[in-house]
């Protein structure tokens, strides 16, 4: 591999990629034998350069740049979410090692991550970015969800064994509590030092807990690209739907907020699926689809049941069909409901 002195920008695209599919074997590797190293005797070691402070922060300005690129750089975007990703799940190997040197090295690489504000926005943006479909954007989907399900279950798993914990956002400079200094801190902003001077006022810690980065994922925009996603429910893997399913989870149970699914063109989605049941895997990741799909229906008509008007608003709310104005409150809902029974939903 090149040095990172002789890399040009025109090697920035095929580089990530490679450095993306090099970690993902090294894991898969990893993951089939003790965890420590691999059949071939491979260690950590291999894989050192690319847990180096300044590639981390340099994979995080390549991001940066491609989400700020008008249009958006797609799959200059892709390439750098798998490869986030792929190191998050190094970083997470190498905190469950026996080896002291590598778990400390390993705790103050999530330290720093955490610490950074930049890591976790980039966590959804790829999600939130999302309005129409292409084949760029459906493979950055793919990727993004399988980023967000990384962070999160290493974020909920930091924060039982750490608790809450200061990261950076806009205000006045300073340097993370719990943080230390010669640790330093990630920052897309390393890559120019006087970018990092004149924006050093502009930075501020606030307190993050892992309950408050949750419910910040609990976003309606984030909501229409999984289900998007889940929409190709018919070809996806088991491991892609156990991601996706975990998420959708997140948010209508864990964040109480199933009143993000409450929409004509969702329960439709929702039916769809069940119909299909039967020819769906057996595995648990389709299991368990099924009954987050019973659990917001029944929480549908619970609500429902409570205040009948949310049929009205539901059905106003689908983009296939409106119900004219004109008519009064009980007109409105008389009108939805007779839809609703006549095409069996």
């Amino acid at each position: 591999m090149k040095r990172m002195s002789q890399i040009t920008e025109k090697d920035n695209l095929c580089l990530i990629f490679v450095t993306k599919w090099f970690l993902e074997f090294f894991m898969a590797a990893l993951t089939k034998d003790s965890g420590v190293g691999t059949g071939w005797g491979w260690g950590f070691e291999l894989v050192a350069e690319v847990v180096d402070r300044g590639w981390i922060v340099w994979i995080l300005c390549q991001m940066r740049g491609a989400i700020e690129e008008k249009p958006k750089q797609w799959t200059e975007l892709q390439a750098g979410i798998g490869c986030l990703t792929q190191l998050l799940r190094l970083i997470d190997s190498m905190s469950l090692v026996s080896d002291p040197t590598l778990s400390e090295v390993a705790e103050i690489l999530q330290g720093q991550l955490y610490y950074n504000g930049e890591v976790l926005d980039l966590g959804f943006e790829g999600l939130q970015s999302y309005k129409e479909q292409s084949i760029a954007k459906s493979h950055c989907i793919a990727t993004s969800i399988q980023l967000a399900y990384v962070l999160l279950q290493m974020l909920e798993k930091w924060g039982k064994q750490k608790g809450d914990v200061y990261n950076r956002g806009r205000g006045k400079g300073g340097r993370g509590k719990g943080v230390p200094e010669e640790e330093g801190v990630l920052d897309v902003a390393d890559v120019d030092d006087e970018v990092a001077v004149e924006d050093e006022h502009i930075i501020e810690e606030q307190m993050f807990t892992f309950n408050k980065f949750e419910a910040k994922f609990t976003n309606e925009d984030i909501t229409h690209t999984l289900l998007v996603y889940l929409a190709r429910f018919k070809e996806l893997s088991a491991e892609n739907m156990k991601r996706v399913v975990s998420l959708l989870h997140r948010q209508a149970i864990k964040a109480k907020a199933g009143g993000l699914f409450f929409k004509v063109s969702t329960l439709d989605l929702f039916r769809s699926i069940l119909a299909e049941r039967k020819s769906l895997l057996r595995t648990q990741p389709y299991k368990d689809l099924v009954q987050l799909i019973n659990y917001i229906l029944r929480q549908f008509f619970k609500a429902a049941e409570k205040e009948p008007f949310l049929l009205v608003e539901t059905w106003k709310h689908s983009q296939d069909v409106q119900v004219k104005k004109g008519y009064s409150r009980s007109e409105q809902l008389g009108i939805a409901v007779a839809c609703l029974i006549e095409n069996d939903q």
